[in-house]
């Protein structure tokens, strides 16, 4: 806001010679760079806003704050907190809802899963894929597994992530020599 105040001010207190120069840059899409740079820095704010509300959340309010209502809503709205390069393929649904998410989203054809019912009925909490191509030509997905703020990292979420990693293994539509997962737990 600052910075459009001071070219605005820069640009009122021109003398008309100097007005007339500077009208041909905008004839040639100065105002279009300049909206440009003011969505830029609207969504650095915003960006900031976001990061700020999350460590309010785990620092201030680990008290209050549980996984599903805050930590969860959040990154699933801003899924850009693992890098620009992922997509949301599902967030918070039973994998057998994740592959049919993510088999439209990589454009393949519905395989039969050889997964078992209790594998489909879990849940994972944010299933990412990236466009980024890996230095070995594959494509790289995110399964994160989120918790609470007051919940500290134990066996048992490394163990959530392991079931996660095994499923994604056996599972067909996920694996492939075409793609590379990572898997973070967020406690």
């Amino acid at each position: 806001e600052a910075m459009i105040k001071y070219i605005i001010n820069f640009i009122l207190e021109k003398a008309p010679e100097e007005m007339e120069f500077f009208s041909s840059f905008i004839d040639k899409g100065l105002l279009e760079r300049l909206e440009n740079i003011v969505n830029i820095m609207e969504m650095l704010q915003n960006r900031y806003d976001v990061v700020r509300t999350l460590k309010a959340i785990v620092y201030d309010m680990a008290k209050f704050a549980n996984e599903r209502d805050h930590i969860q809503r959040i990154v699933e709205e801003h899924y850009w907190l693992f890098g620009d390069q992922y997509s949301l393929v599902s967030a918070d649904v039973q994998i057998k809802r994740s592959l049919i998410e993510f088999e439209k989203y990589v454009s393949e054809p519905r395989t039969e899963t050889v997964l078992n019912v209790d594998e489909l009925r879990q849940r994972m909490d944010i299933v990412l894929y990236g466009s980024r191509i890996t230095e070995d030509d594959r494509n790289e997905g995110l399964i994160v597994e989120l918790k609470a703020p007051a919940v500290k990292l134990s066996v048992e979420v490394l163990q959530q992530i392991e079931r996660y990693a095994n499923i994604v293994r056996k599972e067909p539509s996920f694996s492939g020599n075409s793609r590379v997962w990572k898997f973070y737990a967020i406690c």
